[in-house]
């Protein structure tokens, strides 16, 4: 997520996260920084994420790396029908 703008960012994220409603993986590894900007990783612990989940009708958690803070864990909880 380096280097992307939010709205690139916020793109790339819901095409990764639809690609792996279809596959057997769960948990999305977003890396967005740390100490140069935070915007992406503001977004992703925000409500306005939460929000565009819906919208997309998705249902994730989210995780925070402890041992590195620019590195945020995105789980898809699918439904009995696999999405």
């Amino acid at each position: 997520m380096h280097g992307l703008t939010l709205f690139e960012a916020q793109e790339e994220l819901f095409w990764k996260l639809e690609e792996i409603i279809i596959t057997e993986d769960n948990i999305l590894k977003v890396n967005h920084g740390f100490n140069r900007g935070q915007v992406i990783k503001n977004y992703l612990r925000s409500k306005n994420f939460t929000i565009d989940t819906v919208r997309y009708r998705l249902k994730v958690e989210i995780k925070i790396d402890p041992k590195n803070q620019g590195i945020t864990f995105i789980k898809l909880i699918k439904d009995k029908k696999g999405r």
